[in-house]
């Protein structure tokens, strides 16, 4: 089984996202092949795992209600939308403000999957939402549209999600929620 671990962006929030991809789609020449994250899938990433046990989700499970109640509630504000992980990337993403609120958070799910045996991230954490995939590095955008969001959102939890391939598409559902706000 594979696990997902993200947050979900507020109803208002992923409304402004949709209304940006809908303007994008508008300028973009059909021939393209691009494929477009669905809008129920603009989540935002926290941990992947490709392979887990039961088990291990279940004492994951324990350890994040133990410690991530109390965390508060994360706010996202849009820092800049790019390519991912770089300029040479074939993911179009919106890369989200890394406040001290979603780092703790970040660091107790790291915390307790190095508990479960899973290594950290050496990576450095630069939280996004994915909002398209091109096939052809060739389709991309030479100057992204800039996205101006008027409201900062805000998540109040995190999902575990188990991740699912039918077919070359992604499957997602929920294996549990856990509030981040007592």
């Amino acid at each position: 089984m594979s696990l997902l671990i993200t947050l979900t962006t507020d109803e208002t929030f992923n409304k402004s996202i949709i209304e940006y991809k809908n303007d994008l789609k508008k300028d973009i020449n059909t021939s393209k092949n691009i494929i477009w994250f669905k809008n129920q899938d603009h989540l935002i990433s926290l941990k992947f795992i490709a392979h887990i046990e039961p088990e291990q989700i279940e004492e994951l499970i324990s350890l994040l209600q133990d410690s991530l109640p109390g965390t508060g509630f994360v706010t996202l504000k849009v820092e800049e939308v790019n390519y991912f992980p770089n300029d040479k990337g074939k993911s179009l993403v919106t890369f989200l403000e890394t406040s001290k609120t979603f780092k703790a958070l970040n660091q107790k799910i790291l915390k307790a999957t190095g508990i479960v045996g899973f290594d950290e991230d050496t990576k450095n954490f630069r939280p996004h939402i994915t909002l398209a995939r091109y096939k052809n590095i060739e389709d991309k955008y030479k100057e992204i549209p800039e996205l101006n969001l008027k409201e900062k959102g805000i998540s109040k939890s995190i999902d575990l999600l188990n991740v699912e391939y039918e077919k070359g598409n992604r499957k997602l559902s929920l294996i549990a929620r856990i509030d981040l706000v007592n």
